[in-house]
């Protein structure tokens, strides 16, 4: 994937300011509340104001979607300024650009080691939907913190169960000590990354991540393996696959599949692929 090109950031800043002010030339006139209120709803009952108010998106969509994209490449200091924003701009217009700019920062804060900082950005939006599930981000960031008790309440066994029907419980490490904890975190969130395409090297980084923490563990080998897999990398797959074939237990629904993927992962490694 080419990385897109970005102008300067007060460049940037003024070009999406500017969208913004002739998008909102457009839309008739309405009161503060009027326009929050169809930023949220995004009713239909005003054409005119409705698609006004989509080209106002525009700018603040594509400035979340390069936010995010620099992050996946790495660029931190980027997403971030981009992050922030999209949060400026977005103010009585949607409530879920800034929401998701919040948690990319929080996300970026991760990266960076400062979870104290990170939990900043999750908890207001968790605590403003008065949620009472899952929350892997929060749980990482409290097992980082040592907070172990915290971790295990924004953490279940089903955030990795229900991605795999061939898993059980009983394929899991558990919660029961600080290191099985945060593997299983991990493990979770790399289950989540796993099903869209485009998170495949976010999936694999969480993967090896758990691995090192248990590196003769047969499952985590397994999905690692696939995970390598997923991206073109057959060689770097084939020994997680052998450990897997080795570890994992005789009646484990995904013992067939890790030898036919080592056969598979050795065959296109022999054609170069």
């Amino acid at each position: 994937m080419k990385q897109p090109l970005f102008v300067g950031g007060v460049v940037a800043s003024l070009l999406i300011a500017t969208s913004i002010a002739l998008a909102f030339q457009k839309i008739p006139r309405q009161s503060k509340t009027d326009l929050e209120i169809l930023g949220r709803t995004q009713t239909r009952q005003d054409p005119d104001a409705y698609a006004a108010h989509l080209k106002a998106m525009e700018p603040i969509n594509r400035a979340l979607s390069d936010a995010e994209e620099n992050f996946k490449l790495g660029n931190l200091a980027k997403a971030e300024r981009l992050a922030q924003e999209t949060i400026k701009i977005t103010r009585g217009l949607s409530p879920l650009p800034p929401e998701l700019a919040r948690r990319l920062l929080g996300k970026i804060r991760m990266k960076q080691g400062r979870y104290q900082e990170a939990l900043s950005y999750f908890q207001p939006y968790w605590q403003s939907k008065k949620d009472s599930g899952m929350d892997l981000d929060m749980a990482l960031c409290f097992v980082r913190l040592r907070n172990y008790d915290a971790a295990r309440r924004f953490y279940s066994d089903n955030a990795a169960l229900r991605f795999d029907s061939r898993l059980t419980a009983k394929d899991l490490l558990g919660t029961q000590t600080p290191k099985t904890l945060e593997a299983s975190i991990l493990f979770a969130k790399a289950q989540d990354a796993a099903i869209t395409s485009s998170r495949g090297q976010e999936a694999l980084d969480n993967y090896i991540a758990a691995s090192k923490l248990f590196p003769e563990n047969g499952m985590l080998a397994y999905y690692t393996g696939k995970a390598l897999t997923n991206l073109n990398r057959n060689a770097d797959a084939v020994p997680y696959f052998r450990k897997a074939t080795r570890r994992l237990d005789s009646k484990s629904r995904l013992l067939e599949d890790a030898k036919e993927s080592e056969q598979r992962a050795v065959y296109f490694k022999s054609i170069g692929h």
